[in-house]
Parts: structure tokens; C-alpha cells; sequence
């Protein structure tokens, strides 16, 4: 499904641009469109990141290149480098490349995206910026590049609107276009307040408001989404 949330920059004419439902009535899907593209061109300075270790293993169907680190290593060497006619030197100094099985541990980005629903933001173009920076994340986690948990807020954590959404493949996030909706009419925002209740959360009761999910080990990253008004 090419379209949906601007899959490259987003809206596929032949289907519900999904990214525009999020707020029907308040944006328009040319100004959408645009901002995302400029998302996008921000490029490494927004760009989803992974953490990736690799390990030296012996039962490992993958196998890497690496610089040989030892003489005990050269039983992995590609025989080919004999012929290099400086070989010798790069026996002796290490700088011969060696194939080995590795075990590789990917580790998906996780961000905590908090969204201001504040009656401040109810205006077209914030709205507009608001929805474009979440549908540039939401593609990332629905191609499974990054994990999501979404929420907006205001005032609060006791308030009954303040949830998070899990955000990770294409079925949640699926189920999130079906059941969140931007429309900001909200009184004042405490970001504060927020931040030291989410750090709470995570690392002394391991859960994330009504999600139980333990974070406390990953390095998960604060995203929030505000204008600076109706702030306490």
C-alpha cells in the first residue's frame, strides 16, 4: 500500500490519504503534502536511526568483513590477498580483511512523541505541522524502522484523554488511523509535569501509563510537539 501515509511523500490519489483523516476538516492535502516533503528534506538531522551491535560468533549463517585483529585470525582470510604484492606487510601490521560469522542485534528507534492538544493549537498550520512530523514517524514504524508511542496532552497525566499508543508495524498502525483523531480544543499544558510522570513511569513502576511495556533498559527518546503558549 504505496499511499496511505505518503509512502515517499505521501498522497497516492487513488486512495484515502489516511495522513489527511487524522484532521478532515482542518488541513489541507496540498499544504499536508508540502510540509512533509520538507520533512524530508532535513534529512540526517531527522532522520530515523538504529542501534546496531555485531558480535564475532562461531555458529553464524552471516558472515561480515573486518580487519584481522590477530595472526590467529588469518584461517578466515579470502586466499586471494596472497597475491597482493605488499601481503607480507599486511600480515605483519594486521591489515589484512578476514570473513567471519557475525550475530548481528538491530535495535528500532523508540520514541515518545506527546502531542499538545491545547486550544493554542488549534490552528491550521500548526495542526498542519503537527500531522506531517506524525505521519513522517508513523511510515517509519509501519515499514518497521522505528517504534511509536504517541499521546496528546495538555494540563495533566490524571486527565481521562492522556493514553498512549503503540505504534510498530503495519497492523497497529492501521489500528491507530482508525481511532486517532487531532482536533485541539483544550485548556493549558504542562510539559513538566508530563515529562517527570512519563520518567516515573519507565523506570520505577516499568510501564508506560496504560501500556505494559518496560522501557526502562531502552534508550528511547521525548519528542513533543508544542507551540510554547498556555504553558505552566
Amino acid at each position: 500500500m504505496p499511499g496511505g501515509l505518503l509512502g515517499g511523500t505521501g498522497y497516492d490519489s487513488n486512495k484515502n490519504n489516511k495522513g489527511y483523516e487524522l484532521n478532515r476538516n482542518a488541513l489541507s492535502k496540498i499544504n499536508l503534502i508540502d510540509k512533509i516533503s520538507l520533512i524530508k528534506s532535513w534529512g540526517d538531522s531527522f532522520k530515523i536511526s538504529k542501534e546496531i551491535k555485531k558480535e564475532a560468533v562461531y555458529n553464524s549463517d552471516k558472515k561480515e568483513y573486518m580487519n584481522m585483529t590477530s595472526i590467529e585470525q588469518i584461517v578466515n582470510m579470502d586466499l586471494y590477498q596472497i597475491l597482493f604484492p605488499n601481503f607480507k606487510y599486511k600480515l605483519a601490521t594486521n591489515n589484512l580483511h578476514i570473513n567471519v560469522p557475525v550475530k548481528k542485534e538491530e535495535k528500532k528507534q523508540k520514541i515518545i512523541m506527546m502531542i499538545d492538544d491545547s486550544g493554542s493549537m488549534h490552528v491550521k498550520e500548526k495542526i498542519e505541522w503537527v500531522l506531517a512530523l506524525l505521519i513522517d514517524r508513523l511510515n517509519e514504524c509501519k515499514k518497521e524502522e522505528a517504534e511509536l508511542f504517541v499521546t496528546k496532552f495538555e494540563y495533566s497525566p490524571n486527565e481521562n484523554k492522556f493514553r498512549f499508543y503503540h505504534v510498530y508495524n503495519e497492523e497497529s498502525f492501521e489500528n491507530f488511523i482508525k481511532i486517532f483523531k487531532y482536533n485541539p480544543r483544550g485548556g493549558g499544558t504542562n510539559i513538566g509535569r508530563h515529562i517527570d510522570y512519563i520518567a516515573d513511569e519507565i523506570n520505577i513502576h516499568k510501564k508506560l501509563h496504560n501500556l505494559n511495556i518496560d522501557l526502562s533498559k531502552e534508550k528511547v527518546e521525548i519528542l513533543i510537539l508544542n507551540d510554547g503558549e498556555d504553558v505552566y
